[in-house]
């Protein structure tokens, strides 16, 4: 055993002339070990929340999304003509987006309508994410709305056929005019279910025949706003997105999911980070019982440190002594700590021990945590980046104040 290590070792389960320096000792170790835990649990319930978002908005989104660059509409033979040419594609559905005004009995709302063709629900897994009702875009021929459950809760829609949705569009390529009727088409439609995905989706969204819709604003069935793709699972979602765009050429923007949810990926990102920062300046703080045991463990070893210097030990042999004695603790600290995470987070996992309601219905679910192999590392390199530096901090003020850089 190497001579630093050795002494180190002695030094930390010893015991001290003053109780203090032991129990400031412990509550170090305590503190970093309660960051270690800290860091690797809120990482993991980050995790489990983004990963049940992204699922939600996956529901939602396609794997791939083509829209025009030149304007609002398209012909689809266009694209259709791209995507039989393709391999990779599992499904594809052809939709249209507009602005509306939706009322219904005595109160109105603004959000979107969105006409959807039977190969839609192939595409994506909003079927799936109905609260009430079904997911019926026609019920004995006549064509059926499903509502978010936003706008739904906003404007007291009841599944029935006494009241229906009224829906205001614009006229497409209409002039500004004071005749209302020559700027909106006006239309009725019942709604069949309401959806819950994400309060960004559920506020805005109704979906209703893409037939129906193209009908109400006097299009022909070839005129669309969007294709959504769904790749098969064994496919390069990237690269089949690269050979679309290269054969659409500019006409047509290919958009993946990221693409399609910019914003939500990168406040992702920024909470991500932000709690990362938070939870290392906390640790920070509690590294400062770290530099306060060293501080006074030297202070306290004084005479033995001296003796040593007399013996042969030169600054640095001193300074890895002392730095040893910070990495048991802080070695200590993140071993206890991330076991003690470990644990946690698998009991949540798998025990469900806290809960939290569900906002589409009365039940209780249990908080979703992910554990990654990098979110340990990640925690491991932080608390031991940081108790190393509160080790050399006080190690190498207080030996080069007593006994200088190069006295042997």
């Amino acid at each position: 055993m190497k001579f630093p290590w050795y002494i180190a070792r002695r030094y930390f389960f010893s015991r001290k002339s003053a109780n203090v320096i032991n129990l400031i000792s412990i509550i170090a170790l305590v503190g970093m070990a309660f960051g270690s835990a800290a860091l690797i649990i809120v990482l993991s319930i980050f995790n489990g929340f983004e990963d049940m978002a992204r699922s939600m908005l996956n529901a939602f989104n396609p794997d791939l999304k083509i829209v025009s660059t030149s304007g609002k509409y398209f012909d689809r033979r266009v694209v259709e003509h791209v995507l039989d040419s393709v391999e990779g594609l599992q499904a594809w559905s052809f939709v249209m987006t507009d602005n509306a005004l939706i009322e219904y009995e005595d109160k109105q709302y603004i959000g979107y309508v969105k006409g959807v063709d039977d190969n839609f629900v192939r595409v994506t897994g909003l079927d799936t994410m109905i609260t009430y009702g079904n997911f019926e875009l026609y019920y004995k021929s006549r064509p059926m709305a499903v509502v978010g459950a936003g706008i739904a809760y906003n404007l007291g829609v009841q599944l029935n056929f006494i009241g229906s949705l009224k829906l205001w569009l614009p006229r497409p390529r209409s002039r500004i005019s004071f005749d209302v009727s020559q700027m909106f088409v006006r239309t009725h439609i019942f709604p069949s279910g309401i959806f819950s995905v994400h309060k960004e989706f559920d506020e805005k969204y109704i979906f209703v025949p893409l037939d129906f819709l193209q009908k109400t604003l006097e299009l022909d069935r070839y005129t669309v706003t969007a294709c959504e793709i769904k790749v098969k699972p064994e496919v390069d979602v990237v690269h089949l997105e690269k050979v679309l765009q290269q054969r659409l050429e500019d006409k047509f923007l290919v958009k993946n999911r990221f693409e399609q949810q910019q914003m939500f990926y990168k406040i992702v990102r920024s909470e991500r980070l932000a709690i990362i920062m938070i939870l290392t300046f906390i640790i920070i703080i509690a590294s400062f019982n770290v530099i306060a045991t060293i501080s006074m463990l030297i202070i306290d070893k004084r005479d033995d440190i001296e003796i040593l210097n007399f013996l042969g030990a030169d600054s640095g042999t001193l300074k890895k002594i002392f730095l040893n004695q910070g990495f048991i603790i802080n070695s200590l600290g993140i071993v206890i700590g991330l076991l003690f995470g470990i644990a946690l987070v698998l009991a949540q996992k798998y025990l469900g021990l806290l809960k939290f309601p569900s906002t589409t219905s009365l039940m209780y679910l249990p908080y979703p945590v992910v554990l990654k192999g990098s979110d340990v590392l990640l925690s491991i390199a932080i608390v031991s980046l940081i108790g190393y530096f509160s080790s050399l901090i006080p190690v190498k003020y207080f030996i080069e104040k007593y006994f200088g850089n190069d006295k042997a």
